[in-house]
């Protein structure tokens, strides 16, 4: 026949019912027990998480590259510098070289002076190039589209084919 349990013994718990009693509870009640992590976490004896390393931040190459066009022989680039404050448009070959010199410059030099762009070197990279400094000295969407006209004019103005520049 079955014995009956009172309430108060049904809720009771005796951990030393599931482990024997030698064992129950030794980590817990003795501070100076080391516990080991398990196997899988270490490697050559290192803990997995010291061995890797946090992917470094690499921030975008200064000036940085927005567009550019193949005009003819040449190719225009169009950057942005955030060092400089300014929109850099940039030729892979001078335009000014063959028939052109100084005092007889090609149109698109004159071109890109008329439009407020001056030559210079590039505090980022310390490379040459026809920039204008933003009015505001951030990025601004107004002058963003500015500087895009005067390149897509620029590269149209050095060989570039109408249908090959995106309006």
């Amino acid at each position: 026949m079955k014995q009956k349990r009172t309430k108060a013994e049904d809720t009771s718990f005796n951990p030393e019912e599931f482990e024997s009693s030698s064992q129950a509870g030794t980590a817990l009640k003795d501070p100076d027990t080391e516990v080991t992590p398990p196997a899988d976490t270490q490697v050559n004896g290192k803990n997995f998480a010291d061995k890797i390393q946090k992917k470094k931040f690499t921030p975008a190459p200064d000036p940085f590259g927005v567009e550019g066009i193949k005009a003819g022989d040449n190719h225009v680039h169009l950057a942005k510098s955030d060092t400089d404050h300014a929109w850099i448009i940039r030729f892979d070959q001078n335009p000014n070289q063959g028939e052109f010199t100084k005092e007889n410059p090609h149109p698109v030099i004159a071109y890109l002076k008329s439009e407020g762009f001056r030559w210079g070197f590039s505090d980022a990279d310390g490379k040459g190039g026809w920039g204008k400094l933003m009015r505001e000295g951030h990025y601004t969407f107004a002058e963003h589209m500015d500087a895009q006209r005067v390149f897509r004019k620029a590269a149209e103005m050095l060989g570039a084919k109408e249908q090959g520049i995106p309006r």
